[in-house]
């Protein structure tokens, strides 16, 4: 029996609106290049646009543990899509960079990621978008800024 949609949860809405995106963006994605999976992609068209990411910057922009991100950015660079360059004045920090491979790939998948994000808003108004955009925001907000109980 399939629940009214008034009595969920907003928060189930949200976690079934990503799941069903990330489902779809995969299978597009996939039909492109078959071994990349859409956080390796999204790292990468990140990666595009700032080219000079370390670790821990990607890690918080794309909502990844430390774990997990060493983890991706190992697979990555074991596929040849990105490489770490060490900074040359302080040696602590290291840098993610797109390789050749990486960037062939990228303009690739690049219109499927812009034509899946176009397919998720579909039939929002730009009024809708930035009213979301802010409620999201705002529930993200209240959730970091809450004292213990």
């Amino acid at each position: 029996m399939e629940e009214k949609a008034s009595n969920r949860s907003i928060f189930y809405s949200i976690e079934n609106a990503i799941k069903e995106y990330r489902k779809m963006a995969q299978k597009r994605i996939n039909a492109v290049v078959k071994d990349i999976t859409i956080d390796q992609a999204m790292l990468l068209f990140q990666l595009s646009k700032k080219p000079r990411f370390t670790k821990s910057e990607m890690a918080n922009f794309v909502y990844k543990d430390h774990a997990s991100i060493t983890r991706i950015i190992r697979l990555m660079e074991k596929a040849g899509y990105i490489t770490t360059v060490q900074d040359k004045e302080d040696k602590r920090k290291a840098y993610l960079v797109i390789t050749e491979f990486g960037s062939e790939v990228l303009q690739k998948i690049a219109p499927i990621i812009n034509e899946n994000r176009s397919i998720g808003l579909k039939g929002l108004s730009k009024e809708q978008v930035e009213q979301t955009q802010v409620v999201l925001d705002l529930i993200a907000n209240n959730s970091q800024n809450i004292k213990k109980p």
